[in-house]
Parts: structure tokens; sequence; C-alpha cells
């Protein structure tokens, strides 16, 4: 029995109004930007915002094709497309052309073409080819690591090709996972490294260590609910502090405040943890890691900023935070 399908009456409109609205303002914008007198029209093909007019044209055209398609074609050709991509993508590092300090583009007579683009269309492919199987568990070691996979091999590569902004895209997958069943520990590990490296570049190391060692107690009390068990944590760590401070200044080495404050850290958490695991007290091992962990990465963000981030996007970063 043959059926007739009209696929425009499945179009979700209001998001396409959106979309063709923010479309529409971003070309307005390029015009603005490089507006020139000699060349006012926006439909001259000599300037960017005429090139852009083109481009969003065949994206239209582009995205109609890909509606006729039947579903079936994108879940067969997911693999074989990511594949070619991927190799798209790593042979890059070797035959690519260099813009804007990235060697991401590959040059193919007239046309430029930046495979890492390409790729995110193929990843979200793959990603909803193997959310689609009906015995996929997201929360399985094995599919997890097979996510990670196809996620982190790219981005490897585009981290590779010093091209970090198409890289840090990728995290918006974390989103759609999340939706599928990802634990939500993904995100809040996003987000609290999101928020310490931007703490870690706006306030002084020690201010920021003491606040998160605040902000770790509080936690610690949350989940327990017992103040006698976050008196001891607290006991714990200024005896800690005591002991170093008094050893530092009885043997006259005269460290910094800075260094006494993390040895007490340090030996604080063993203490800690051993106290944790002796008397099995739940849920509360983890913070401490938690907590050690983000420690750590303060002292990192620094090495990121300066020797893995480029000029220009050193500059993004300082307008954004108005430094």
């Amino acid at each position: 029995m043959s059926r007739k399908i009209n696929i425009l009456q499945n179009i979700d409109w209001f998001t396409v109004a959106i979309y063709v609205v923010l479309v529409i303002m971003g070309w307005f914008n390029i015009y603005a930007v490089v507006y020139n007198e000699d060349h006012s029209s926006m439909f001259d093909f000599s300037q960017r915002y005429g090139a852009q007019f083109v481009w969003i044209m065949a994206a239209f055209v582009i995205g109609f094709v890909i509606m006729t398609l039947d579903s079936n074609a994108y879940h067969f050709f997911a693999y074989i497309a990511y594949g070619i991509t991927v190799l798209l993508l790593i042979s890059v590092l070797f035959f690519g052309k260099t813009v804007n300090a990235a060697k991401a583009w590959i040059e193919l007579g007239p046309i430029q073409l930046q495979p890492s683009e390409l790729v995110k269309i193929t990843t979200a492919l793959v990603i909803a080819r193997l959310l689609d199987y009906p015995h996929f568990k997201i929360h399985s070691f094995k599919n997890l690591l097979l996510l990670g996979l196809v996620l982190f091999v790219p981005v490897g590569v585009i981290i590779l090709q010093n091209d970090t902004g198409s890289a840090v895209v990728y995290a918006s997958f974390f989103l759609v996972l999340y939706r599928e069943g990802l634990t939500p520990w993904a995100l809040v590990i996003g987000f609290v490294s999101l928020i310490l490296f931007f703490a870690a570049l706006l306030a002084e190391k020690l201010d920021l260590v003491i606040a998160l060692t605040v902000f770790t107690y509080l936690i610690y009390y949350i989940i327990n609910t017992r103040i006698k068990y976050l008196l001891v944590a607290a006991g714990i760590f200024v005896g800690s502090f005591i002991l170093l401070y008094l050893t530092d200044w009885i043997a006259g080495t005269d460290y910094p405040f800075y260094y006494v404050y993390l040895g007490a850290i340090g030996l604080s958490s063993v203490i800690q943890l051993i106290v944790i695991w002796t008397r099995r007290i739940k849920n509360t091992s983890i913070i401490v890691f938690f907590f050690l962990i983000t420690v750590g990465f303060t002292f990192t963000v620094d090495y990121a900023f300066y020797n893995i981030l480029e000029q220009h996007q050193r500059d993004r970063i300082d307008e954004l935070l108005g430094i």
C-alpha cells in the first residue's frame, strides 16, 4: 500500500522561524561590521556580506534536500561518513593550511574545506545511531567508553590542529547525552570546571582555595547532616594546620603561609579518608577526592591559559572577564 507523506506538515515551524531570524541577524551584523561605502549593496558578492548571502541560500537548499532523504540513509551511512570525515580530519595534520594559528583547513583548488565542521555532523549521526539501538544502555561502562571514543577521537585531533574553539563545541553533546540518561555528575563536573577556570583567573589562588575549603565543609555537612562529623573534619584540618605551622616555626624554615595551608589540606585529607574508611561514613570519601581535584585544578589554569591557548583566545577570555 502506497502512502503520501508531506514533509512540510511535520516541520516545527516555530523553531525554523527562530533559526531564520538568527541567520538574518547574523547577516546584518556582518554587513554592519565590514560595511564598505563603495559596495553598499548587501547582495554585492565581492564583499563578505554578499558571499554570506550565497552561503545562507545554499544552506536552505541543502537543508531541504536533507529533509527529503529517507532517514534510513543516515542510519546506514553514519559509520561510513564518520570514518571518512575523521580520516579527512587527520589528513589536515599533514596537508592542512594554517589560518589564524589553527592548522584546520584543506585547500581543494579555489575551495577551502574545514573537516572539523563535517565531523560535528557525522559525530551526531553516530551518536544518534548508537542511542537508537533498543538494548543500548547509556549507564553501561562499555557503552560509555564507546560514546567517549566517538566524541574524543575528533576532539583530540582538533586540539592537535590548535583549533580549541571548535573542540569546545563538542561539549554540547553532553547535554544530548544527559537528556538520554547520562548521570548529571558529568554536567556538574563540567560546570564546576568552567567556574573554577574563570575564578582562578580572577581571584588570588589562596583566596580561591580557602573558599573551596569552606564550600567543601558545607557540602560535607549537608550530606551527613550530623554536626559531630563536621566538627571532627574541621578539627582534623585545624589540627593539621597548627601542626605544620608549629613545625615550620620551630624548624625556622619560614615557608609562606600559602604552602603551609596547602600542606594542611593534604595531611588532613589523608587523615580524614582514614577516619571515613575506618568508621564507614557513607558518601563522604568522594567529597574529599573532589575537593583535592578542584584544588589541584586551580593550579593548572595558569599553565593552560598561557601555554595552551593562543593569544587571540586569551584576548577573548580577557574581554569576557573584563581584565
